[in-house]
């Protein structure tokens, strides 16, 4: 048992080490939602009701955040740093403590390295719906009321995680997920009457273009990567026809993902961590075998590998501590016109300056309105003059230079560059975030 004990915290020790070392190196909230959730708590903090804010996403974490904000005395800019980090990483106990056994240990292991869920353990509460995937999965032979109350629950989280499970529990047992339906029934009615109505505010096709243009040349090849690498896996789970919760769940991200070369509508981007986590469940079911475990053992060491190399390089904040700065100067000198900027920059904007955000173009967070203009996205993927006609001041950084570089003839034809912040990061491997960098704010010549 105390051996079972090191092994299991060894891992956890692994999990937080690769989600924990960026946090530590840039002291900033990772990835691009984070700022939205910032946003959302610190409304709440300061309304102190939760009807009427935000409907267009579950309130859990919000509230969770804003708790943990008045009984530690962190403010909500540092704990949001942390909490979904170290919630991610409970994911490897939960997978452990299902299985008990060798095969849960490298299933364990696996879970804490994968790259997909290494990167979606920043800025989502869809970390606390896996969890709460996991408990449903533990109880299911034990107590299925529980097991399917917790399931539903997940529409207390993340949305989009709630449906594809839904969906998957429904192929999965068929006409015996009746009274699930009427769990989550009961519970949608419940929020209604409480005055959280669901989806209020949501746009599906809402910022797909800017995400799509974003990872249009990667995400094939993140696709392909996966395939050769889990399609082992799954090959060997339908010879042998061990198809559960998992499978089912699988089988849609897998189907969500190809949705890439069709429309952007299916957020085809979200379903890679889905596929990887049923990926690594059903991977239980076939590793009986010396081949096989060797083969998962290889695939560990190298998803270690480049979840090392990723922690390090690729995932960083939206903006860096020093462009904090560039806000501020933004804020003393804005001369009152519309400023163009990318979702999650205009949501730092909010968040760190008194900009009235009616004047800040795209925002993830905004008050029962549209969060993000259409015409400001098309403008800033392909400068049209109709599309900018409305707004006076761009500013951007190194994330908008690495992903929707300007064409510099366009640049000195219609912006004039008024302010310029240049900063440097040494970095072994060149990423997103490496090397010269500057954030500066553009004028319209127009």
């Amino acid at each position: 048992m105390k051996k079972e004990y090191l092994i299991l915290t060894l891992i956890l020790l692994l999990a937080l080490m690769l989600r924990f070392f960026p946090i530590l190196v840039f002291k900033m909230p990772l990835c691009y939602d984070a700022p939205f959730h910032i946003n959302a708590t610190k409304e709440l903090l300061l309304v102190k009701k939760i009807d009427g804010i935000n409907l267009y996403y579950p309130q859990v974490y919000h509230v969770l955040l804003a708790y943990l904000s008045l009984f530690s005395g962190f403010d909500v800019f540092t704990l949001a740093e942390f909490i979904l980090p170290i919630i991610a990483s409970l994911l490897c106990i939960g997978i452990f403590a299902h299985f008990r056994n060798k095969v849960g240990i490298l299933l364990a292991i696996a879970t804490a390295v994968a790259i997909p869920l290494v990167h979606a353990s920043f800025d989502s509460p869809e970390n606390i719906a896996f969890l709460l995937l996991i408990g449903f999965w533990m109880m299911k032979d034990r107590n299925l009321l529980i097991s399917e109350i917790l399931l539903a629950l997940t529409l207390f989280t993340n949305y989009f995680v709630f449906i594809i499970s839904s969906i998957a529990y429904v192929l999965f047992k068929r006409k015996d997920s009746l009274r699930f339906l009427l769990i989550s029934s009961v519970l949608i009615c419940l929020m209604n009457f409480l005055g959280l109505k669901l989806f209020v505010g949501l746009n599906p096709s809402s910022g797909m273009e800017l995400i799509y243009y974003n990872i249009k040349n990667s995400f094939p090849f993140l696709i392909l990567i996966t395939i050769l690498t889990m399609g082992p896996i799954w090959y060997l789970n339908f010879k042998n026809k061990k198809l559960n919760f998992w499978s089912y769940l699988g089988i849609i991200s897998f189907f969500g993902m190809l949705s890439f070369f069709i429309t952007p509508l299916f957020r085809a981007w979200e379903f890679p961590k889905f596929f990887i986590l049923s990926s690594i469940l059903i991977s239980g079911n076939v590793l009986n075998n010396t081949t096989m475990r060797r083969f998962f053992s290889f695939l560990i060491v190298l998803s270690f590998i480049f979840s090392l190399l990723s922690a390090s390089y690729f995932i960083f904040p939206r903006i860096h501590k020093i462009e904090i700065n560039s806000l501020k100067w933004l804020e003393k000198n804005y001369d009152g016109k519309k400023i163009l900027a990318e979702p999650s920059l205009g949501e730092y904007i909010i968040y760190f300056t008194d900009i009235n955000e009616e004047k800040i173009s795209n925002k993830l967070f905004y008050e029962r309105k549209e969060r993000i203009e259409d015409k400001a996205i098309k403008c800033m993927l392909y400068l049209r003059e109709n599309d900018c006609k409305n707004y006076g001041l761009w500013i951007r950084n190194f994330e908008d230079d690495y992903f929707r570089k300007l064409d510099e003839k366009k640049l000195k034809k219609k912006f004039s560059k008024i302010y310029s912040l240049k900063s440097k990061s040494l970095c072994l491997i060149k990423g997103i975030n490496c090397n010269d960098m500057q954030t500066y704010v553009l004028k319209f010549k127009n």
